[in-house]
This record gives C-alpha cells, structure tokens and sequence, in this order.
C-alpha cells in the first residue's frame, strides 16, 4: 500500500511538471475530505469516506485537478438468504454477510469557472478495490451442526466517473457537491446443501464467488488549498 501511495505521488508530480510549464499561475496544492452517501444497499455499502491529495492546474480555460486518493466503503451486518433444505430453515439457522471496500487510485477532473465563485466540474477516477467479506454461516437441525466464519476477499480494476459544481469561498478553502457511479467485485459466499446422509460437518459446505455491484453516490468534499 505504501509503494502504491509513493509511485502514485511520483506520477503526479511528473505530469505536474509540464502542465505548470503551460499556465501562467503556480500549482495549487490541495487536500479533500469527502463523504459519501447512496440509497440502501442489499449489499450494505451504502455510504462511506474519502481522503485526496493532489494539485490543480490552469489548462486552458479552466483548471487540470490530479489527485492521489483512498476511499472507504464500510459494510453493515445482513442476513443472507437461502434455500430451506434438509430441515435447515430460517428460523433454526443463519448466514450473515458483511462486505467492506477498499478504493486506492488517482483522481483526474477538469473544471471551468462560473459566476460569484461557483464552478462546475468532470472527471474520471481509477481505482484498485479490494473488497473484504466477513460471513457467518451457522446451520442446525436435527442434531446435525454446520458451521463456519470465513473472510475471503476479491479485487479488481474500478472506473469512477463523477460530475459536479463547486464553490470556492477564501484562498485557502472550497466545498464540492459530486454525483458518481461506479461498478466494483465483492465476494460472495452461498450455502451449499449437501446429502442428508454425509457427515454432520459436511451436510452444508460455503461455495466461494463474486458478485457486481453497480453504485450511484453523491459525494460531499471539504478542500484544504495550500
């Protein structure tokens, strides 16, 4: 994680270089604290909290932003569904889910001005998520106990574009109001029922896979310019 964060950091000022060699103003330097809100989820990531670093530069008629940034997608504890078989109900058994996120990456957006200090603002982030799945799995029935607690984990290439306004109220502060999608991995554990006539501990086995999960978020960041 740290190399991720230090090759990203050398990347942005690289490519700061000759963009600041366009504009006539120095970098403006920056730091944003996000939070993250979204309709319920099945899945439990309904909101969640961000950090960026990076800088902003005059391109043109606007403004190249190019950000460092993590993102944290926390999950809630939910009660999966399954199939009743072999006595195994909903009532004598139980399967939880709950699956965090991970988002690493950069950021780029491009923002043109409007009037009395508001702008608006596009762009795109790529990120490398990894998604972590904390599940329980506890079936009983008849004398017979299938049990277990697992956390696999999936990660995956993630695109995030993002459109919004902002407004800047002082040299060294801003806020930004951003709706973004993006579509990430999660892993997926399901029940799977076996023979009635197998051993207790192997009459429900976890099947392991992955599921998509397309997100709409509206984003709320506070900006610290330096």
């Amino acid at each position: 994680m740290k190399f991720l964060n230090v090759s990203l950091s050398l990347a942005l000022v690289a490519l700061g270089g000759p963009l600041r060699a366009q504009g006539a103003q120095d970098p403006d330097y920056f730091m944003k604290i996000r939070a993250l809100a979204g309709l319920e989820s099945k899945e439990g990531q309904r909101n969640g909290f961000g950090l960026g670093l990076g800088t902003n530069l005059k391109l043109g008629p606007g403004v190249l932003g190019l950000e460092v940034g993590y993102t944290f997608l926390p999950g809630e504890v939910l009660r999966a569904d399954f199939p009743n078989a072999l006595g195994y109900t909903q009532a004598n058994s139980v399967l939880t889910h709950k699956n965090t996120v991970d988002l690493v990456g950069v950021r780029g957006q491009y923002t043109l001005p409007l009037p009395n200090d508001f702008s608006w603002h596009a762009g795109l982030g790529v990120y490398h998520s990894k998604a972590r799945l904390e599940t329980v799995g506890d079936f009983e029935a008849k004398g017979s106990d299938g049990v277990w607690n697992t956390t696999p984990e999936k990660s995956g290439l993630v695109l995030m574009p993002f459109l919004g306004l902002g407004y800047r109220f002082s040299e060294s502060g801003s806020i930004e109001l951003n709706i973004s999608a993006c579509n990430y991995k999660l892993a997926d554990v399901q029940a799977q029922f076996n023979s009635p006539t197998a051993p207790d501990w192997q009459r429900v086995t976890p099947v392991y896979g992955d599921k998509s999960v397309t997100a709409l978020k509206v984003e709320f960041a506070y900006v610290f310019h330096f």
